[in-house]
């Protein structure tokens, strides 16, 4: 497969923007009293609905027994909270805590949030439609 010269750009300009990212997210968690590993799972519970214990090993390698160690940090920083599966009782869904518990770490985003939104605007909806496209594929490489 021949690569052009954008598609380097491409994967370079990803490369910085997810160290940038990570920095980030790394300095929120720390100012926060957090491990990073905390915030990228309470990242997944925000961003998903139904989370299991299991469903969060799956996406991130990470064993169900250090799962259970971070949802007990984040459960007992009350940022989120185990209830019982609706339809199955012999599971666990993961929920978020309350707001005014994760609305410190929501302060923090915020200007990133807004920064992200202002960046977007330049975009066409067509556009933001093949960006969108593209992350939801490329997370999904291993």
């Amino acid at each position: 497969m021949i690569q052009s010269s954008i598609q380097f750009t491409l994967l370079n300009e990803m490369r910085m923007a997810i160290v940038s990212l990570i920095l980030t997210n790394n300095r929120i968690a720390e100012q926060a009293g957090l491990h990073t590993t905390d915030m990228q799972l309470l990242q997944l519970i925000e961003t998903n609905t139904d989370v299991t214990p299991k469903m969060l090993s799956d996406i991130t390698g990470i064993t169900t027994g250090g799962i259970t160690v971070v949802l007990d940090r984040l459960e007992k920083k009350n940022l989120i909270a185990r209830r019982a599966h609706p339809t199955d009782r012999r599971r666990v869904i993961v929920v978020l805590g309350p707001l005014k518990e994760r609305k410190k770490l929501q302060d923090a985003y915020a200007d990133i949030t807004k920064d992200t939104f202002e960046m977007m605007s330049r975009y066409s909806d067509k556009e933001l439609a093949v960006i969108a496209d593209f992350f939801s594929n490329i997370k999904n490489i291993k």
